[in-house]
C-alpha cells in the first residue's frame, strides 16, 4: 500500500510533500543531531556501567539488577542514535516520507525503542519492591530473596522484554494498511493497542517504583537507630533517585508522546525534544550510582586509572585485595597500589607486629549477663517458631529441638566446665568490672556464617560428602533467620549495649582447647545419642559421621574404664 502525503495517523510530523526536503526539514535535522549527540554519550556511559558491574563478582552479586538496568537503557540509547542517524539520511535523500506501520519495522529504531524503553521499567520496579521488602519484612527478604532469587528476576526481565518485541511485530503487520508518519514512533509502528499496552509498561511502572523506594525510605529514615536500618537507608536512596529521575525525565515525556494527536497537539519539534529528555534518563545512571554509592565509585576510578588511583581509594584489584582488607582491618591508611612481592610480604609481615587500635568496653557482671539471657530467650523461642520452617529442608523441627533438649543437662555440664578452665564471661566479683576489648558481634556472626558457605562449598565438591553439605547450607539460612528476627526485635539495641557492657570472649585456640578436654571427660556417649536421635529426625546426610562419633565413644569409654581399673589398683 502507498501512503499519500495526507495519511498521518500518529499526529507526530507534519509530512506534506515538501519541494526540497532538506529545507522542509531543516530545524528537525538539528534536533536529530541531538538525538546522535546525546544518544552517544548515553551509549557510552551505560557501556561504563555494564562494565563496571561485570568486573568483579562482588560487584556483580552486589549491583546485578543495576547493570541490567544499564543494558536496557544502552539498547533504548542504542535506538536514539539509529534514529537520529537514520533519519538524517532519509531527509537527505528526500526520502522522509510517510509510511505503513508494517513498513516502519523496516526502520531499525523501534525494536530498540520497545525492548530499551519496557526492560529498565521492570528493573526499576523490581529494585523498589526488593528495597521495599527489605525495609518492611527483612526476615522474608534475607531469608528468600537470594543472589539465585535475583538472577532469576533479572533473566525473567530481559525475557518478558524480548517476547514483547514479536507481539508488537504481530500488531504492526495487522495495521499494514494503516499510513503513518516517516518519524515511526513505536505507537505510530505497531498501532494505538500495542502501542498503548507499551506506554501501560513504561509509564506507570517507573512511577510504582518511585512510591515503593520513598515508602521504604521513610521507614528506614525512622528507624535509623538500628545499623541494618542504616545500610538499607543509604540503599534505598539510591534507588530511590534512580527512580525519581526516570519518572522525571521518562514517564512524564511519554505520557506526552502517548496522549500527542489524540487527546493535544504539541508541535513537532517540541515532541522531537521530549525524546531527548527520554534519552538522557538513559545516560543518568553511572553518575548517580557513582556519586551515592562508595564502592562503585572507587571501581569506576580504579578502572579508569588502571588502578593508579587505588592509592586514594581503599578499593583493590586482584592479589593486592587480601592486603588492602588487612589495612582496614588493622585501620591503616592505604598506601600506593604499586608495590612490588617482596615489599607486600614485608608489609603483611610488619601488620601482625603492629598492634592494633583497641576499644575497650565494661565487662557485664553475671546478673546483668543472667537478666539478658532471659530477655534474649524469649526473642530466640519466637524467632524460632518463625525460622523452623527452613529446618524441614532437612528433618522434622519438632523432632530436631526435642533431641536437643534431651542434651540439655550435658550441654549444661559441658558450658560450665569450659568456662571453669577459660573463666566466667561475666564478672562476679564486688569492685568494679574490668574493661574488656569491645567485640563486634554482628561481624563476628557474620563471619561465622561465611565461614559455613566456605565449608560448605568444600563438602560439595566432595561426592561423600554432598549430603553434609546441603545440611550446612540450611543451618546458615536457618542461622541468618534468626540473626535477623533477633535483630529487629533488638533494632534499638539489645540489653548487653543497652547496658554499655560485654561478655568476654576467650581467644580460639583457649576455646578449642578447654572444649576438647570437656568433651574428653563429659560425654559419655551424649554427642553420640544426639547425632542419632538427628538422623532419626530426616538428617540422614549424618549417619555416616553418627557411627565415627559411636566408634570414638566406644573407644572412649574402654580407655577410661582401663584407667579407672589401674588407679584402683
Amino acid at each position: 500500500m502507498q501512503c499519500n502525503s495526507k495519511s498521518n495517523t500518529s499526529g507526530n510530523i507534519s509530512l506534506s510533500p515538501p519541494v526540497d526536503r532538506r529545507i522542509q526539514y531543516a530545524d528537525i535535522v538539528v534536533v536529530y543531531k541531538l538525538y546522535v549527540a546525546f544518544g552517544l554519550f548515553a551509549v557510552i556511559t551505560n557501556i561504563i556501567c555494564v562494565l563496571v558491574v561485570l568486573s568483579k563478582r562482588k560487584m556483580r552479586d552486589k549491583y546485578g539488577s543495576f547493570g541490567v538496568l544499564s543494558f536496557g537503557d544502552l539498547i533504548n540509547a542504542v535506538g536514539m542514535v539509529l534514529a537520529g542517524i537514520v533519519r538524517i539520511n532519509l531527509i537527505n535523500d528526500n526520502a522522509f516520507v510517510n509510511l505503513t506501520s508494517f513498513d516502519c519495522l523496516t526502520r531499525p529504531w523501534p525494536y530498540f525503542f520497545i525492548v530499551g524503553g519496557q526492560l529498565p521499567a521492570f528493573i526499576l520496579l523490581f529494585m523498589g519492591a526488593e528495597r521495599f521488602l527489605a525495609v518492611y519484612r527483612p526476615l522474608v527478604y534475607r531469608t528468600y530473596v537470594t543472589k539465585k532469587t535475583r538472577l532469576i528476576v533479572n533473566i525473567g526481565c530481559i525475557v518478558i522484554s524480548a517476547i514483547s518485541l514479536p507481539i508488537g511485530v504481530l500488531f504492526s503487520y495487522l495495521n499494514r494498511d494503516v499510513c503513518v508518519g516517516a518519524t515511526c514512533t513505536v505507537i505510530g509502528a505497531t498501532g494505538r493497542i500495542y502501542g498503548t499496552f507499551n506506554y501501560i509498561i513504561i509509564l506507570p511502572l517507573p512511577l510504582f517504583a518511585l512510591v515503593l523506594n520513598y515508602v521504604g525510605y521513610v521507614k528506614a529514615k525512622r528507624a535509623s537507630s538500628s545499623s541494618n536500618m542504616r545500610r538499607e537507608l543509604n540503599k534505598v536512596f539510591a534507588t530511590l533517585v534512580i527512580a525519581a529521575i526516570a519518572v522525571i525525565l521518562s514517564t512524564i515525556p511519554n505520557f506526552i508522546l502517548w496522549g500527542q494527536g489524540i487527546y493535544w497537539a504539541v508541535s513537532g519539534i517540541n515532541i522531537s525534544l521530549l525524546y531527548i529528555g527520554f534519552c538522557c534518563n538513559s545516560a543518568v545512571d553511572l553518575f548517580a550510582f557513582a556519586y551515592l554509592k562508595v564502592d562503585f565509585r572507587n571501581r569506576l576510578l580504579s578502572m579508569i586509572s588502571y588502578g593508579y588511583l587505588n592509592r586514594y581509594f581503599k578499593l583493590s584489584d586482584g592479589c593486592e585485595e587480601t592486603l588492602a582488607n588487612m589495612r582496614m582491618v588493622r585501620g591503616i591508611s592505604v598506601r600506593p597500589a604499586v608495590v612490588t612481592p617482596i615489599s607486600d610480604v614485608v608489609e603483611i609481615a610488619a601488620l601482625y607486629r603492629r598492634p592494633a587500635k583497641v576499644e575497650l568496653v565494661r565487662q557485664c557482671s553475671c546478673k546483668e549477663k543472667d537478666e539478658c539471657v532471659e530477655k534474649l530467650q524469649k526473642y530466640t523461642d519466637t524467632c524460632n517458631g518463625q525460622c523452623a520452617s527452613i529446618l524441614k529442608k532437612i528433618g522434622d523441627p519438632e523432632k530436631l529441638k526435642k533431641c536437643i533438649v534431651a542434651q540439655k543437662g550435658f550441654g549444661e555440664s559441658l558450658t560450665e566446665c569450659i568456662q571453669d578452665k577459660t573463666g566466667k564471661a561475666c564478672y562476679d566479683g564486688t569492685g568494679e568490672p574490668p574493661r574488656i576489648p569491645k567485640l563486634d558481634v554482628t561481624e563476628k556472626i557474620d563471619s561465622e556464617l561465611n565461614r559455613t558457605v566456605k565449608l560448605g562449598k568444600i563438602f560439595g565438591s566432595n561426592p561423600l560428602l554432598n549430603g553434609l553439605a546441603e545440611v550446612l547450607d540450611v543451618m546458615r539460612e536457618y542461622s541468618s533467620c534468626m540473626k535477623t528476627c533477633v535483630g529487629e526485635n533488638t533494632k534499638d539495641g539489645d540489653c548487653f549495649t543497652t547496658n554499655g557492657c560485654q561478655l568476654k570472649k576467650p581467644s580460639t585456640d583457649e576455646l578449642k582447647s578447654a572444649a576438647f578436654q570437656c568433651v574428653s571427660t563429659e560425654d559419655r556417649g551424649h554427642i553420640a545419642d544426639t547425632c542419632n536421635c538427628i538422623t532419626e529426625a530426616g538428617v540422614t546426610a549424618l549417619t555416616p559421621i553418627c557411627r565415627i562419633l559411636h566408634l570414638f565413644a566406644e573407644k572412649a569409654e574402654g580407655f577410661r574404664t582401663i584407667a579407672s581399673a589401674a588407679r584402683q589398683d
